[in-house]
């Protein structure tokens, strides 16, 4: 029973990286932008969103980091699911069907 739950975990698993693969930047956008999004609303939360305390310097630098480590763990975690993928796509070749 265990290995049908995972057959079909991995099943589940191929067709929808099968379809996400395709759009390869969209998938680490979409990854990616979630640092963005906690950071850029935490520098206002640390000012009391107030407007007349905000540094462009510090805002510029905090946003321009945030958007390259949201790429960098976009396209860290595309490798990750596309290695399984292509393991998983080997195994299913490899049984005798």
């Amino acid at each position: 029973m265990a290995r049908n739950i995972l057959e079909e975990r991995n099943q589940k698993f191929m067709r929808f990286w099968k379809q996400k693969r395709q759009n390869k930047w969209k998938y680490v956008a979409m990854i990616g932008i979630f640092g963005f999004i906690i950071v850029v609303p935490g520098y206002f939360w640390g000012i009391d969103f107030e407007l007349a305390n905000i540094e462009v310097a510090k805002l510029s630098t905090l946003t321009l980091l945030s958007a390259a480590a949201g790429i960098w763990y976009g396209l860290w975690s595309y490798k990750k699911q596309e290695k399984l993928y292509q393991e998983l796509l080997a195994a299913n070749d490899a049984e005798p069907a």
